[in-house]
């Protein structure tokens, strides 16, 4: 199992060759970044839950973490790959497989962590 989630973030890293010729505070920069914006979609995410009594109900039926999950994870991929990230570099996304692939692994690898911290949190 270890080696084909290695595997697939090989596959998805194709800027490997760039991030290892950058320097290092660059690289810690970036990690900052990467950071902050998950800490914003948690806070983001830790609202909607405070405030919305359907995903509270929804987080609370049979399986809730990966119901909403499933719907929060991708709706983060699909707003940061077609609004945010377009408008900072000033070009249209590019949508292949690897879109589709963190598309889905935006399920399992950024919703569930989100959703299952602010549902066992007691937020709600």
């Amino acid at each position: 199992m270890r080696i084909l989630v290695l595997a697939l973030l090989v596959f998805l890293d194709d800027g490997r060759s760039a991030l290892a010729q950058t320097p290092q505070p660059a690289t810690s920069a970036m990690t900052e970044v990467q950071q902050t914006i998950a800490t914003g979609w948690s806070a983001v995410f830790l609202f909607l839950v405070m405030r919305s009594t359907w995903i509270s109900g929804l987080l609370t039926s049979r399986y809730g973490v990966v119901k909403v999950a499933s719907l929060y994870g991708p709706l983060i991929w699909l707003v940061m790959s077609l609004a945010i990230i377009p408008l900072l570099v000033h070009r249209p996304p590019t949508i292949g497989i690897r879109w589709w692939i963190q598309l889905i692994g935006h399920i399992p690898f950024v919703g569930v962590p989100i959703v299952a911290c602010a549902s066992y949190g007691g937020w709600r």
